[in-house]
């Protein structure tokens, strides 16, 4: 009754009548909005936009910690789940299996395979390269499955120490740290103050308590003694 009063009270000339829309960022929650934290901050849990954060939306949030929930290490707005950011909003990572798409052979990050691991010799390489008799993911002219340093060239394959593990790439060129290998050992005899041990399969490790002795016999006849 009162807008019809007004409007007949104009003698004729126009009246618009607006709704009132709502205002993100004054913190209450209006219409359209799926919340309102009082600020513009985009990359926090209620976006500059007044929409709850999700992973996907393209923000990657920057307000949370690896440890909390809806932490978001990337956000690329998409639901593929073998590029640079998966659809959980992490990184993709070599080892966590998912073989990447998103890259041709020979960029960096460049995955030919994936298991789910980080280790050699088990068809993928520890850098996801692949592990065909022929594959030679450093470039070094040595095949993966014989090159001691399979992810760093190395074609001199130098290694001073004599413990399998090249010059390149052993955190200690000087000292033997010997390393059993996966599908690499025959046999491995532990040797102790009760006598000798025999243990058979793949990758199977032996220790001793202090002051004994412990012998690796490894494949071809290879005999280390630390």
């Amino acid at each position: 009754m009162m807008l019809a009063g007004l409007i007949a009270g104009c003698k004729g000339e126009q009246v618009v009548v607006r709704d009132q829309g709502s205002t993100c960022g004054n913190g209450t929650i209006e219409t359209d909005e799926g919340c309102d934290d009082g600020n513009t901050v985009a990359t926090d849990g209620c976006t500059s936009a007044c929409q709850v954060a999700i992973c996907g939306d393209g923000i990657t949030r920057s307000d949370l910690t690896p440890e909390q929930d809806g932490y978001e290490a990337c956000d690329d707005g998409n639901d593929v789940q073998t590029d640079a950011c998966t659809i959980q909003c992490v990184l993709a990572a070599c080892g966590d299996g998912l073989v990447r798409t998103d890259l041709s052979e020979g960029e960096a990050g460049y995955e030919a395979c994936d298991d789910g691991n980080r280790i050699s010799n088990d068809g993928c390489s520890s850098t996801c390269g692949s592990e065909s008799p022929d594959a030679d993911a450093d470039g070094d002219g040595i095949a993966d499955l014989t090159d001691n340093c399979p992810d760093r060239a190395n074609a001199d394959q130098a290694d001073g120490d004599g413990d399998g593990t090249g010059d390149d790439c052993d955190p200690n060129p000087d000292r033997k740290d010997f390393k059993l290998r996966a599908g690499r050992i025959n046999a491995i005899n532990a040797v102790g103050e009760g006598g000798e041990r025999r243990q058979q399969g793949r990758g199977l490790g032996a220790a001793s308590p202090q002051g004994e002795t412990t012998r690796y016999r490894l494949k071809g006849g290879f005999r280390a003694t630390p």
